[in-house]
């Protein structure tokens, strides 16, 4: 098991970047929100595989594992992974193309999933991920 810190240290990044996000879309800032949403997910699934007991250093890693742990074993459901390949190629495109195009209204679309996606993994069961939120409560029933 990992140290219970680290857990809660990325469940609390997944927060921030949330809030994060919100601030930027309201801001008009759509390229930043899209890539603020996809790392909120990442370290949400971060530290739900950490709880695991499950390490991934690297973008594909994590989503394969993330598929592996949480969707092949229908701990959630499918909609999860397209989630996360959604907000993948988003940021892929935000952060990378030379003239990104990203419309207002898909930004929002993924800023909802991601902020879902996010509630969904720190509410999920002891078994799967101990720490609910960043300030130790345990879901111990």
């Amino acid at each position: 098991m990992a140290d219970i810190e680290v857990i809660q240290s990325y469940q609390k990044r997944a927060e921030e970047d949330l809030k994060a996000a919100e601030q930027m879309l309201a801001s008009k800032f759509h390229l930043a929100a899209v890539s603020l949403a996809y790392y909120a997910v990442f370290y949400a699934i971060t530290a739900a595989l950490l709880a695991k007991g499950i390490k991934a250093r690297k973008h594909k890693q994590l989503g394969i594992e993330f598929r592996r742990v949480f969707i092949k074993t229908e701990i959630l459901p499918k909609k999860y992974s397209a989630i996360l390949d959604a907000l993948f190629h988003a940021r892929q495109t935000a952060d990378y193309d030379a003239v990104p195009k990203i419309e207002q209204e898909d930004v929002q679309k993924l800023l909802e999933d991601a902020k879902e996606f996010v509630t969904v993994l720190n509410k999920l069961d002891s078994g799967a991920c101990p720490v609910l939120r960043y300030g130790g409560r345990r879901n111990d029933g």
